[in-house]
């Protein structure tokens, strides 16, 4: 994660000159905001495994639109590697057969950020999953 650290303000002030030639040059007032990235920020992959209920299709369906809006702000922030669900079958549509569960990889400040996150996701709230579990991931490849 990049996190961005205000350093100050640069003022420039600018006169204007008259020359005897009646030319007059003019200058003017700028002001720099400086900034710093720091990347050193602590933060960590998180893998967020979890298991469906028996009989839990239709909550599932019923929640899904709300469950990706809160994916897809973690992949604007460039903090989602990798989220999807897990069929029952080997089938990339398992029709009625459903899912067995959801795992998501995505970051966070810390251990304790990721289980609140997981905690507030739709689906849990929706009675989708039967249980959440949530370990630090650390990516080597690729």
């Amino acid at each position: 994660m990049v996190q961005l650290a205000w350093l100050g303000t640069i003022l420039i002030y600018f006169d204007a000159l008259a020359h005897d030639d009646g030319i007059l040059t003019v200058f003017g007032f700028v002001q720099v905001h400086l900034f710093e990235f720091k990347t050193g920020y602590k933060s960590m992959w998180y893998v967020i495994h979890a298991t469906d209920r028996d009989e839990s299709l239709v909550a599932r369906k019923e929640a899904r639109s709300e469950h990706l809006a809160r994916l897809k702000e973690l992949l604007a922030q460039g903090r989602l590697l990798v989220a999807g669900p897990m069929p029952n079958i080997d089938s990339e549509d398992p029709g009625p057969e459903g899912f067995s569960g959801s795992t998501i990889i995505a970051e966070f400040d810390s251990l304790d950020d990721a289980r609140q996150w997981a905690g507030e996701d739709p689906y849990v709230a929706a009675g989708v999953y039967e249980n959440v579990d949530v370990r630090p991931f650390i990516k080597v490849l690729p």
